[in-house]
């Protein structure tokens, strides 16, 4: 049985649904993964606009393809499905979410889960500092841009 609830924002939901071949297979091993496991399957942090650890996670399909992730207690939210496309890629997620423009390598990016199994805020993976946000639901709205609290607050896809 599943421990996390899934929700898709609204564009995230069209694009899952365009899908096709191994870019949907991955998401088709990818929801339940979600699902069981919550940020442990969502891949690494992403870096925000202002250069600290964002909110959000990044999970690689097949290819290009993207899965942009967030969270609150027992929800999973996908918040964007893409194609990484080069540098509008990150534009479009610095415009909409508040991430940074540019990234950095997938060895300075920190899980996306902390030990004690929420997103972590801090430091990178190689050091290991990763502290867990103590009230993760208030932490969430309080760190997540405009844009994407609107994105979360549409209506979404049960």
């Amino acid at each position: 049985m599943a421990s996390h609830r899934l929700r898709l924002t609204p564009s995230a939901d069209t694009a899952v649904g365009d899908l096709r071949g191994r870019p949907a297979a991955d998401w088709s091993r990818l929801e339940p993964e979600l699902k069981a496991q919550g940020c442990r399957a969502a891949g690494y942090r992403l870096l925000a606009a202002d250069g600290t650890w964002s909110s959000s996670c990044c999970k690689h399909l097949y290819g290009q393809w993207r899965v942009i992730s967030s969270f609150e207690p027992g929800i999973v939210w996908v918040i964007a499905v893409a194609e990484h496309d080069g540098p509008e890629f990150y534009k479009r997620l610095s415009d909409e979410l508040g991430i940074a423009g540019v990234g950095r390598g997938r060895e300075q990016k920190p899980a996306c889960c902390g030990e004690a199994g929420w997103p972590t805020i801090g430091t990178t993976r190689a050091g290991r500092a990763i502290t867990s946000v103590s009230q993760p639901a208030e932490a969430l709205r309080a760190s997540v841009g405009a844009a994407e609290h609107r994105l979360m607050t549409q209506a979404v896809s049960p």
